[in-house]
């Protein structure tokens, strides 16, 4: 949820999310293709597959968001510039039932 609006998500999108907020710091992108939504998947497909939902969710982020501040950032490994490091910009948390989400807002 976000601002009291639900945004609806795929699987492996929602996966992608889940893992994000709990982590709440750069993850390299190499540990999202090891969720285990993605293991049926061959390596190829990952690398092609990965990034495109994570700029699906990324739009869908920036459309319920009314002044951007909610968003997935990605940035280059200061040591390794080949390896992408992502993190979810902003404060989003999952739904856990209405009484739950309502002592959360308070």
């Amino acid at each position: 949820t976000y601002n009291s609006k639900y945004i609806s998500l795929e699987e492996e999108q929602s996966a992608i999310i889940n893992f994000l907020i709990l982590k709440k710091d750069y993850v390299y992108l190499n540990e999202i293709f090891n969720l285990d939504c993605f293991n049926e998947y061959s390596d190829t497909y990952k690398k092609i597959y990965v990034p495109n939902q994570i700029k699906v969710i990324n739009s869908n982020l920036e459309i319920f968001s009314n002044n951007n501040n909610l968003s997935i950032v990605k940035r280059k490994n200061k040591l390794d510039k080949r390896v992408i490091e992502i993190k979810l910009e902003g404060e989003l948390f999952l739904y856990q039932g209405w009484f739950n989400y309502l002592f959360n807002r308070l």
